[in-house]
């Protein structure tokens, strides 16, 4: 603003000399204030944030991994077993949520509650999680899709169920970024679903899609032209 005011007051010097030269000491001053107004602000946010960082965060992150891995050492160790650390990790979760360690422990929590069948409380931790890592979001919604199919399952073959864990698979190969590895694994989970269904082409079309855009990936001894020609007979093909 300063240097607009300055070229007006030189283009007027003849006319009003004594006139511009008010206007721009008047536009350096006001701006001169307004820089030390932004100074100061920056100065204040630049101070909270260092003190958050510093005094408050930094401690929190690190305390928050010092929480989440003595339960898994516990768990690793087998001073605890996996009903014990569902709910250990879920106060970790807890304690430090928002921060990638509580993330990380709810997702510990729910493979613990999975792992004792409570498919319930699993689902419940993964339906609320939000991972910003997309391998381990990835893996959660596989899990969750794991859940489904459990609780569908006892349900007496609840169709919904099912339905609900086929979206979670489609979130979880969206999710994984491209990985050469879990995507197969997922289409894979699909496909047994579908065959458990009866729906033999859809189940045929996951290991179709497996053998053609992920022919390294190894479905055991069998091999996936094995599984390939038996949706096909299913199918009647």
């Amino acid at each position: 603003m300063a240097t607009k005011e300055n070229k007006k007051a030189n283009s007027g010097v003849v006319e009003n000399l004594d006139s511009h030269l008010t206007n721009a000491g008047r536009a350096v001053a006001n701006n001169k204030r307004i820089i030390y107004i932004a100074v100061g602000v920056v100065a204040v946010v630049a101070a909270f944030v260092l003190s958050y960082l510093f005094i408050y965060r930094n401690p929190r992150l690190q305390n928050s991994w010092e929480a989440y891995n003595k339960v898994l050492m516990m768990q690793m160790t087998q001073q605890i077993n996996d009903s014990v650390a569902a709910l250990e990790y879920q106060k970790v979760s807890t304690n430090f949520s928002s921060t990638p360690a509580g993330n990380v422990a709810a997702l510990a929590s729910a493979e613990a509650f999975y792992n004792v069948k409570n498919y319930q409380a699993a689902a419940k931790v993964l339906e609320k999680l939000g991972l910003s890592e997309p391998i381990l979001q990835a893996q959660a919604y596989a899990l969750l899709g794991d859940c489904y199919v459990n609780i569908a399952h006892a349900n007496k073959d609840d169709k919904a169920g099912y339905d609900k864990a086929l979206a979670s698979y489609d979130k979880a190969i969206k999710t994984a970024d491209g990985n050469p590895e879990l995507i197969p694994a997922y289409l894979v989970k699909k496909a047994n679903v579908y065959n458990y269904l009866k729906q033999y082409d859809k189940s045929l079309a996951c290991y179709e899609e497996i053998k053609n855009q992920y022919p390294n990936y190894s479905l055991g001894t069998a091999g996936v032209d094995f599984y390939i020609e038996r949706e096909k007979a299913l199918a009647g093909k």
